[in-house]
Parts: structure tokens; sequence; C-alpha cells
């Protein structure tokens, strides 16, 4: 998204001091929120340990993650993926205005049945903003994550 946001601006004409300014506004305004469907690979990867994963996955845990300065940072942890999908709600309705500078990127692990319904509330509750990319995550990310990943990242522009 911050390629696309860069390559407006040199479609319209722009100075390297506009192109600097957008780099640390996005790096500082970018929001992302996501959740796993299984804890089995945040396990396997070293991030949660085996029991955890399993007391969770008896609870129908579902973590909300972010990312802060290329880090995973766990933002609250909710039971199933309704509860998991009301965080994406709030968030959104925290997080960002009806705007048409609002700009979005949802993306999924393997799960496009969740992605169409995160792409459905985001459609009904920001009406004017631009859903930029819809994208399947690669097999890194998938690796770590696991199949059924999907998340939400925004920028106003």
């Amino acid at each position: 998204m911050l390629a696309l946001a860069i390559q407006r601006r040199l479609d319209r004409g722009t100075t390297d001091d506009e192109i600097d300014e957008l780099v640390v506004r996005y790096r500082d305004a970018l929001g992302l929120i996501f959740t796993v469907d299984t804890l089995e690979f945040l396990a396997r990867g070293g991030r949660i340990g085996k029991a955890k994963a399993f007391a969770g996955q008896l609870m129908n845990v579902k973590p909300i993650l972010s990312l802060r300065d290329g880090e995973v940072v766990p933002l609250k942890r909710v039971r199933g993926n309704r509860k998991a999908f009301q965080e994406f709600v709030d968030a959104l309705d925290s997080h960002t205005h009806d705007e048409p500078g609002l700009r979005l990127g949802i993306a999924h692990a393997d799960a496009p049945e969740r992605m169409a319904e995160l792409e459905k509330m985001v459609r009904d509750r920001r009406p004017q903003a631009t859903i930029e990319m819809e994208t399947s995550l690669g097999a890194v990310i998938g690796a770590h994550a696991g199949p059924g990943t999907v998340g939400f990242f925004w920028f106003t522009d």
C-alpha cells in the first residue's frame, strides 16, 4: 500500500520531501490487526508454549495480534471466530473514519471465505473507503501463522 501511495504522488508530480514525509507518516499511522485459526503454528514457531497452545485450542482461544516495530504483539485473546471478528469491527470503528482517503488491504492464508466476510464488513462500515488490496499470505507467513489466518490493514492517505 505504501508503494501505491508513492505511485499516486509520482503520477501527479511530487517532491522527495513529500515522499519522505509520506514514508514516515505511513510507518507511524499504519494500522494492522490479524488473528490465527489455530494456535498450533504459533507453538511450532516458538511464539507460545505447547501447553499454552493445547489449552488455548481446547478453549477455542483466538489471539488478536498486530505488528509494532516489526514484532508480532498480542492485543487481546477472545474465544471463537465470532468474537475475533467483532474485534476487527471494533478496531475499524475506533481507528478509522469513513472517508475517501481511507485505504485498506485484506489478507488471508487459505481462508477466502473469511476474507470475503472481512471485505463485506469493511464495505458496510466504511463505504467511502477504498479496498486497495486483497491478497493471500505467502508461504513464509503462512508457515508461521497457519491456514485460516486472516487480517486487514489500513492507512489514511
